[in-house]
C-alpha cells in the first residue's frame, strides 16, 4: 500500500518478495521517518530492512508492505489502528503518531505488558515485537524508500551505492501541494502538459519516450496526472503563461563563498551561508526581471546552501548539519523551498522552470536546442556580436534590453552576467513593484536563537538585494527593516562592512 503522493520509481514487487522470503515471520513492513539506515545488511543486491531499533522511530505509513496469506498479526495491526482512530478526536489529528504509539507502548492510560523489543530470526534482531508481542513488524530501508530529504537532500540511495524503489513527496519546508510539486519535478519524476516542455509538439514527443534517469523502468512508475484531474488541478499560474524561450545564466560561486566554518554555538546565524546567499540571490533577482521582460520562462540555477535548513530550533548542530547527517557535504544543492516559496512562485507573474529542466527526460531534443549566449560589453566599449556570442552594453536599461533580445528566436538565452544585464526600469513604480514581488517568492533560514529573530518563529528571512538603479526606496512601513538591521549589525561586528552596507542601503 502507498500514499497518493508516493512516486514509485522501479518495480519494488521482486524485492519485496524476496523480503517476505527472508523474514516468514514479518507481518508488515513500513517505511520509515528515520534520516538514515542503520547497518547496511544486504539482501542480494539490495538492502535488508533495518535493525529493529528502527522501529523506534516514528514508522511512516504511507508506505506498507503486507505479505500474503491468512497472517493474525497483520490483522491484529491494523485492527488496532481502526480502534484507535475510531477514538473521539482521533481523526482531527495526524493518524501516524497516534497509530506508532498504539503498536508499539499501548493507549491512554493502558500500557501493553511487554512493548516494542527486538524479535529474532535468522537475519538477526532485525524484526520488532508489537501490539504485546502479537505482531512482528520490520522498517524498510531508508536509503530506498525514500522521503524528499533522505533522497534528495542526504540521498542516501547514493551513500549506499543502490538504487531507491520510492519517493515520497513528505519531509519538505511544507507539505503543500505546490511544495510536493516542485520538488517531484526537481527529482525528475512528475509529468506535466506538454505547454510546460516548451512547443506543444516537443512535449507530446517526450510524453512518449519518458524515462526516469533513476532506472530504465521508471517511466510507468512515474506519477502522470491526465484527464480529469489534469484539468481541475493546473499546475501553476506559470505554466499558463506563454513563454519565448528560456532563461538560463552562469550561476557559478566564487570558491571563498564556498568556506563552511564552524558555528560558535548552536543557533548562532550562519552568517557564511547568508553571505553565499546574497551573491545569489543578486543573480537570481536579475535573471527573474530579465526573464519576465523578455517574456521567457527562467530555468532555476543550481543554488547552493552552505549551512543545513533545520526543521526546527537546535535541530542544525556547529557543524552546520544536523548531527544525524553526518554525510550530507556542505555546500549542498539545495531544494527550492530551502531558499524559496514554492506556492509564491506557483503564483507569480514571474514564468519559471525547475532546476536541471533542460537536462530532463521529458524535455525531449533539449540538447538540440539552439542556444544563444548573452556576453556583457563594458559601458561605452564598442560592442560587436561575434561567433561567441550577442553583445549587451552593461546595465542597460529595460528598453535596451527588450530592443536587443526581444526578437531573438533561440529558444535558450544564456547570459554570461545576468547581474550585468539589466541596470534599470522605464519607471521607479515598476522597478519598486517587481522587487517587492520577487521577495514574496524568497522564504527563510530556520532556525536561530538570536533573539532579534524570535518574532519570526527563530527564522532568518533572505532578503532580496535591490537592483541599485532601479530602487526608489523603502517604504517607511518596510516589515524587513529591522531585519534589515539586525543582520548588518551582525556582519558589521564579524568584521564584513561590505555585506552589511547591503543589507543597510
Amino acid at each position: 500500500l502507498s500514499d497518493s503522493d508516493v512516486v514509485w520509481l522501479r518495480d519494488p514487487v521482486p524485492y519485496l518478495r524476496a523480503l517476505e522470503a527472508a523474514h516468514p515471520k514479518l507481518d508488515f513492513a513500513v517505511s520509515t521517518d528515520a534520516q538514515g539506515g542503520t547497518d547496511g545488511r544486504r539482501l542480494g543486491d539490495e538492502l535488508d530492512v533495518e535493525k529493529w531499533r528502527a522501529c523506534g522511530t516514528s514508522m511512516n505509513i504511507g508506505i506498507m508492505l503486507f505479505p500474503g496469506g491468512a497472517r493474525a498479526g497483520s490483522l491484529r495491526a491494523m485492527s488496532e489502528a481502526t480502534e484507535h482512530l475510531s477514538i473521539d478526536n482521533n481523526l482531527k489529528r495526524v493518524d501516524q503518531g497516534p497509530m506508532n504509539y498504539r503498536w508499539k507502548y499501548g493507549y491512554r492510560d493502558f500500557k501493553w505488558p511487554r512493548p516494542l523489543f527486538a524479535e529474532r530470526d535468522s537475519s538477526g534482531q532485525r524484526l520488532c515485537g508489537l501490539v504485546n508481542g502479537s505482531v512482528v513488524g520490520a522498517v524498510l530501508p531508508a536509503a530506498q524508500f525514500c522521503n524528499t530529504l533522505t533522497h534528495d537532500v542526504l540521498r542516501l540511495w547514493n551513500a549506499s551505492a543502490v538504487r531507491p524503489f520510492a519517493l515520497h513527496a513528505t519531509w519538505m519546508r511544507q507539505q503543500g501541494e505546490a511544495w510536493k510539486l516542485m520538488r517531484l519535478r526537481e527529482a525528475g519524476v512528475w509529468y506535466d502538459s506538454p505547454r510546460w516542455y516548451g512547443q506543444a509538439s516537443r512535449g507530446e514527443e517526450a510524453a512518449s519516450g519518458a524515462a526516469s534517469s533513476l532506472g530504465e523502468d521508471a517511466a510507468r512508475w512515474m506519477i502522470a496526472p491526465s484527464g480529469e484531474h489534469a484539468a481541475k488541478h493546473a499546475p501553476d499560474r506559470a505554466e499558463q503563461q506563454a513563454a519565448a524561450g528560456f532563461v538560463t545564466y552562469d550561476a557559478s560561486v566564487p570558491a571563498a563563498l564556498l568556506e563552511v566554518p564552524r558555528l560558535g554555538a548552536i543557533g548562532e546565524v550562519p552568517l557564511h551561508h547568508l553571505r553565499l546567499m546574497q551573491w545569489q540571490l543578486r543573480r537570481l533577482r536579475s535573471a527573474l526581471f530579465v526573464s519576465r521582460l523578455l517574456r521567457r520562462a527562467l530555468v532555476l540555477p543550481p543554488t547552493l546552501c552552505s549551512c543545513e535548513l533545520g526543521f526546527f530550533t537546535r535541530h542544525v548542530h556547529e557543524a552546520c548539519r544536523a548531527p544525524d547527517h553526518p554525510t550530507l557535504p556542505l555546500p549542498y544543492l539545495c531544494p527550492i523551498d530551502h531558499y524559496l516559496s514554492p506556492a509564491a512562485l506557483a503564483d507569480s507573474p514571474f514564468a519559471h522552470r525547475e532546476r536541471g529542466f533542460l537536462e530532463g527526460k521529458r524535455t525531449a531534443g533539449a540538447e538540440q536546442w539552439r542556444r544563444q549566449v548573452v556576453l556583457p560589453c563594458p559601458a561605452g566599449a564598442s560592442c560587436f556580436d561575434g561567433s561567441e556570442g550577442l553583445a549587451l552594453a552593461t546595465g542597460a536599461s529595460e528598453a535596451e534590453l527588450v530592443r536587443r533580445l526581444g526578437r531573438v528566436d533561440a529558444p535558450v538565452l544564456h547570459f554570461a552576467d545576468i547581474e550585468a544585464a539589466l541596470g534599470r526600469f522605464e519607471s521607479s513604480a515598476k522597478g519598486a513593484e517587481w522587487h517587492e514581488q520577487a521577495q514574496e517568492l524568497l522564504d527563510a533560514y530556520c532556525c536561530t536563537t538570536h533573539p532579534n529573530f524570535m518574532k519570526r518563529g527563530q527564522t532568518v528571512p533572505y532578503i532580496l538585494p535591490h537592483l541599485p538603479a532601479a530602487w526608489p526606496g523603502r517604504r517607511r512601513d518596510d516589515y524587513f527593516e529591522p531585519y534589515r538591521k539586525a543582520l548588518g549589525a551582525l556582519f558589521e561586528a564579524a568584521g564584513d562592512n561590505e555585506t552589511a552596507r547591503a543589507f543597510r542601503e
